[in-house]
């Protein structure tokens, strides 16, 4: 890992208006979940530096709540390095987050793992006690996939924490259509909904190659950037 070293003060303006300037994606983790964002607009009011960006998840449903919340920031920078830094929100406008400008910036951090939402007909198929089974994915990452199904789905087939799975596919919906293989997969953890009616499991990529892996990379990359478009354009 490369070791990080500290930016402040004019440095941290700077490297903020190249990112707005170049429509760079960020990478951010608040609650626990991952998305990716765009900085739209800098400015000062009273006197406090602040940022703008995009909120295409509705992260900003509850004003209240979500005013002075912590968010994680991480994104790759010119020189190809990943850079890190904490803020937090100050204000909540439409669809979009006011945040404070970070005290300084980390460089050189390791890459986190951002998970999105999969986009609606994601599924991810895969051979278990020799039964072909296909389960909804309802998020997705480059690390893994959280799946569901209903209680009575494919009762034969039951998914265990710690449970291997190899030769899977990874199939998004149509315009796109695009597969993903995944050479070996393990089952991370298991949930029940309260109603009992569904199953929730969090499956962790454990061989990819590098190919598929790039191909992922790209596709959840341009899944996003689609969404912050239409964002862009219903703002308009």
């Amino acid at each position: 890992m490369v070791e990080a070293d500290i930016i402040r003060g004019k440095r941290v303006l700077s490297l903020l208006e190249d990112l707005r300037h170049a429509r760079t994606l960020i990478g951010i983790r608040v609650k626990n979940l991952q998305y990716l964002t765009m900085i739209t607009e800098i400015q000062i009011k009273n006197g406090i530096a602040r940022f703008k960006i995009d909120c295409s998840w509705d992260l900003q449903r509850d004003k209240h709540e979500v005013e002075g919340l912590g968010i994680d920031f991480e994104f790759t920078g010119g020189d190809k390095l990943m850079y890190h830094f904490k803020a937090s929100v100050l204000d909540v406008s439409g669809h979009d987050l006011w945040v404070r400008f970070p005290e300084f910036i980390e460089r050189g951090q390791r890459r986190l793992d951002f998970r999105m939402e999969a986009p609606l007909g994601t599924r991810l198929y895969f051979q278990a006690k020799g039964l072909s089974c296909s389960i909804e994915a309802v998020s997705i990452s480059l690390g893994g996939v959280r799946v569901i199904r209903g209680k009575g789905h494919q009762r034969d087939v039951i998914l265990a924490r710690g449970q291997i799975l190899k030769n899977l596919e990874l199939r998004f919906p149509k315009p796109n259509d695009l597969s993903v293989r995944i050479d070996e997969a393990q089952v991370r953890w298991t949930s029940q909904s309260s109603a009992g009616t569904l199953e929730a499991h969090g499956l962790q990529f454990t061989k990819v190659e590098r190919t598929q892996r790039r191909i992922l990379k790209e596709h959840i990359l341009r899944i996003q950037m689609e969404i912050l478009r239409k964002r862009a354009r219903m703002d308009f």
